[in-house]
């Protein structure tokens, strides 16, 4: 990938370490939000967790930030192989020919605005994705309804839930 790519009217580049901070602010405003609406979703980030898995992902190369007009507005973490947290979720199926999403995250400031959407074609249409991979999985929490109903409408196929509590999600590639 190219240091930084333009999508539609933004700017998508892998996250630098010096985004860290900028990210752990934007999860944990998400997080607030979230409790206002009595979900615990990555309430982990409020307890002061959770920090290691976005540097992690930093470091990896995995996690991906979306610029507009110089500020940070998004953040998406997609990994080629699954993680620990990913062979929980899918231990019932193979899941080598699959891509995984996490921490999709929008700026306050930009929610509303289909920015959401906007990423999530970026995975499947700006993103450079091996030959071997045919589906984009993810997972929420079960009790997140309006999230759930938004995956749907961008086009994933609800596969089950999990025993502790979240929903799963899939994509076919086109190709």
């Amino acid at each position: 990938m190219k240091e930084q790519i333009e999508f539609n009217e933004l700017f998508v580049r892998k996250a630098y370490v010096s985004d860290f901070s900028t990210l752990i602010d934007l999860f944990t405003e998400s997080s607030k939000w979230l409790r206002n609406l009595g979900l615990n979703q990555w309430s982990h980030f409020l307890d002061g967790h959770g920090r290691d898995d976005v540097l992690d992902s930093i470091s990896n190369g995995t996690a991906y930030v979306f610029l507009k007009n110089n500020l940070l507005v998004g953040t998406v973490t997609i990994q080629l192989d699954p993680d620990v947290w990913d062979k929980h979720v899918w231990a019932d199926l193979d899941v080598r020919d699959s891509i995984f999403i996490h921490r999709l995250a929008i700026s306050h400031k930009e929610k509303g605005r289909g920015l959401g959407r906007e990423i999530l074609n970026w995975i499947e249409h700006g993103f450079d994705i091996p030959q071997s991979k045919r589906y984009l999985k993810l997972d929420c929490v079960n009790d997140n309804l309006k999230l759930n109903e938004y995956y749907i409408q961008s086009g994933f196929k609800f596969l089950g839930r999990t025993e502790d509590g979240h929903s799963k999600y899939q994509k076919e590639l086109s190709d």
